[in-house]
């Protein structure tokens, strides 16, 4: 995915637990980055899908939507190091983080974005008919 984050992000936000988290049999594996930054913004992406066209692209909402990724990549990061329980700044930013997209989802916190089609469309507004013109119509057909 990466269209919201790109590893330099993932990296300056996590800066020494970076190496920790990422480093598989003595070398740093950018796949592992790659993953948990599109498990992130899978997650993201799917409260939003609900409101909005995703992937988001209007530069406001890109603000926002970039930190809730990396606060949950970040939480994707300290979960496999194995030190037990988040960091309690962590943890508090994590929850609000849910509760935004929560917020987003249920439509009491607007990005400002493009908004998502209606699922229904009124037939009338797509339906074109293109034809020749009628032989038979109501004034031609008027007395007979």
């Amino acid at each position: 995915m990466a269209n919201y984050l790109t590893t330099t992000d993932v990296a300056n936000r996590l800066r020494r637990t970076y190496t920790s988290a990422y480093t598989r049999d003595g070398a740093l594996d950018t796949d592992l980055v790659d993953a948990d930054i599109d498990n992130a913004e899978g997650i993201v992406d799917g409260y939003l899908a609900s409101r909005y066209v995703t992937p988001i692209t209007d530069a406001t909402a890109l603000r926002m939507i970039t930190a809730w990724a990396l606060t949950i990549v970040e939480e994707l990061a300290y979960s496999v190091i194995g030190a037990g329980e988040l960091p309690a700044g962590l943890k508090d930013r994590v929850a609000a983080v849910y509760r935004q997209l929560e917020a987003v989802q249920s439509g009491a916190l607007s990005l400002g974005a493009t908004p998502a089609p209606a699922e229904q469309t009124d037939v009338a507004d797509s339906l074109i008919i293109d034809g020749d013109t009628p032989i038979m119509t109501n004034s031609g057909m008027a007395g007979l």
